[in-house]
């Protein structure tokens, strides 16, 4: 596999291509047209067709490859993620065989049907799940079969699991370890913006217009998040989620007391065993008796309730 360069004129084509012998003359393949892409990952190819057969630098542990240029190449293979992508592929080619033996079953009832339109939709398949590549249908004896080139099964089988992560940090900043145990970090990004937007916190929607209310609100979201990452934490032993432990703590009720017809204080009772549990792990300790403070609080329900009638 290499990458090919066809100038015609003043035009310039880049294509990705496989050489292999045929009848004793040298054929290309053209796998892909590189035509459009970016220089910066057009290098990145290059590079890795460079390093095609050292697969040792794709292991368990962290690798790493340093151009002329200054750019690093840090190099893993995540087995987990081998594990996935080959039980996905199995189940690809299940699902084909299946497809196969659907399609030998109308051909066997119906004669006047023609194997090559069956072929074709096979193919067609195949393609779709991208295992043209080392997968191809075929003809034989009137019905359909299936044919796996195993050794370029094998081949496309090395890279399940691996990646590469591209930086321009000089090692002296930051070592091969540091870089990819950062680029891990970005699952909690990632975990954090989705917790901030749509699960415990509701960030979206918006109900303001003003910038400066707009990054208050945003503010008041991420003092939140905060919160919500210290009970995960502090949480992480038990068998749920924040907003599950939150769930449990709003059950917790108080008892009015009642004094010359008016509420004067109210009792908070034994909490359950799990809600005890939840405010032993927080560290907090919720009171015994709580004023009655005569002040109206809005909450989100009523906000739309009232602009709904404006």
């Amino acid at each position: 596999m290499h990458i090919d360069r066809c100038k015609t004129g003043k035009y310039e084509r880049i294509l990705l291509r496989d050489s292999y012998r045929e009848n004793g003359k040298n054929r290309h393949h053209t796998i892909l047209n590189l035509t459009h892409w970016p220089k910066k990952e057009l290098d990145a190819l290059s590079l890795a067709l460079q390093h095609k057969n050292e697969m040792e630098l794709f292991d368990e542990s962290v690798s790493e490859i340093i151009t002329n240029a200054g750019e690093r190449y840090v190099c893993r293979r995540n087995p987990f993620r081998a594990s996935e992508i080959s039980e996905n592929r199995k189940n690809k080619i299940e699902r084909v065989e299946c497809e196969i033996r659907k399609m030998n079953a109308y051909l066997a009832a119906h004669p006047k049907s023609k194997p090559a339109t069956a072929m074709k939709k096979v193919n067609s398949l195949i393609k779709r799940l991208k295992m043209s590549g080392w997968m191809n249908a075929l003809i034989k004896s009137a019905t359909v079969k299936v044919k796996i080139n195993n050794e370029k099964l094998e081949e496309a089988s090395k890279l399940d699991g691996c990646y590469a992560l591209k930086t321009d940090l000089p090692p002296e900043m930051a070592d091969k370890n540091v870089i990819h145990d950062r680029y891990k970090d970005l699952a909690f990004v990632e975990q954090a913006f989705r917790t901030s937007k749509t699960v415990e916190l509701e960030m979206r929607p918006i109900y303001l217009r003003d910038g400066g209310r707009t990054k208050g609100h945003v503010l008041v979201v991420m003092l939140a998040y905060q919160i919500v990452r210290e009970l995960s934490r502090r949480w992480s032993s038990l068998d749920l989620t924040v907003g599950e432990g939150i769930a449990q703590l709003s059950s917790l009720c108080a008892t009015d007391v009642i004094i010359n017809g008016k509420v004067s204080f109210s009792m908070v009772p034994e909490p359950r065993r799990m809600i005890k549990k939840l405010f032993d792990l927080a560290g907090v300790k919720p009171p015994e008796v709580v004023p009655n403070v005569e002040e109206k609080a809005d909450t989100k329900v009523k906000l739309q309730n009232r602009r709904k009638s404006v």
